[in-house]
């Protein structure tokens, strides 16, 4: 495997339960497995479905109870490290910035949430803002990722434990320390519902109408290609009665609603829908139409 990261994190537990040798192996296993699929999410979120991660014990010390995994991540091309999460450095970090969201969120659904400075601004019941990038926010809505937190945190923090702490022996540091007063933070967090639903005017460059019904058309924002429900009935009423013809270049002033959401072990999903038709501006001029509805 052509590895793209490796580090050594430790997972620490301290606590009455610890210093009395109350937790039982069933529990141990649990939190490891736990723990991995935590840092399996992490990977698949920052380097795509085809990483692949390898999480090894190497062993158990101390009078805290720390479990010591070796990390390795690989499966694809070093190339793929030029986004957001482009070093091993920016993944401890992309840890580090989930977590805090959870304590942020406090265990309740996001108030809002809003597009800024190339992410998010995420509002918590109490109005508080913090900002985060579209990475940690399918970390923290992912009921995978929910669910791993739930099982090596917030348990064995109801259960005896004081902390739970990971370090990362490969940068000497300490990734995040949680205590007990914090764990109701570490549960999945619900976001079924649209979490930004706007309209704007602007205008489109149309790639490929569509003249069958429940079909998408395809614009260009001058950006990116995208695709669209078109929903004006008495625009789509003069299309199909062929008193509206399009050419190359063509462009429509629509408004447009843009709906951003997710929901469960589903990244961001943006959908949009032209809800009316303003302006039709004719493009290139040409001797005939490059789009007609009845040819």
């Amino acid at each position: 495997m052509n590895d793209l990261l490796t580090d050594n994190l430790t997972l620490e537990y301290r606590g009455s339960r610890v210093e009395h040798g109350t937790m039982n192996a069933y529990e141990v296993a649990r939190n490891i497995l736990a723990f991995s699929d935590f840092i399996s999410v992490i990977s698949k979120t920052a380097y795509g479905d085809k990483a692949e991660l390898q999480t090894e014990i190497q062993g158990f010390r101390g009078n805290s109870f720390d479990i010591d995994f070796l990390l390795s991540i690989g499966g694809v091309v070093a190339t793929l490290l030029t986004g957001p999460v482009s070093s091993p450095k920016d993944f401890i970090t992309l840890i580090k910035d989930s977590v805090k969201v959870w304590i942020h969120l406090m265990g309740k659904p996001p108030k809002a949430i809003e597009p800024a400075n190339n992410g998010f601004k995420v509002e918590n019941q109490k109005g508080e803002i913090t900002n985060i990038n579209g990475n940690v926010f399918n970390i923290i809505t992912n009921i995978n990722a929910g669910k791993a937190v739930e099982e090596f945190i917030k348990k064995p923090l109801e259960s005896g434990i004081d902390f739970v702490k990971v370090r990362s022996k490969t940068f000497d540091e300490e990734v995040f320390s949680i205590d007990k007063r914090q764990a109701q933070a570490f549960i999945p967090i619900e976001t079924e519902k649209p979490i930004i639903e706007q309209e704007y005017r602007m205008g489109l460059t149309i790639e490929s109408p569509t003249f069958k019904e429940g079909n998408k058309w395809r614009f260009f924002d001058g950006s990116s290609s995208f695709h669209a429900d078109v929903l004006d009935q008495d625009f789509l009423t003069k299309v199909n009665a062929g008193e509206i013809r399009f050419g190359k270049g063509d462009i429509l002033i629509v408004l447009m609603k843009f709906i951003q959401s997710s929901s469960f072990n589903t990244p961001l999903k943006i959908e949009r829908a032209i809800l009316k038709v303003l302006e039709h501006k004719i493009g290139i001029k040409q001797t005939g139409s490059l789009f007609d509805p009845k040819s």
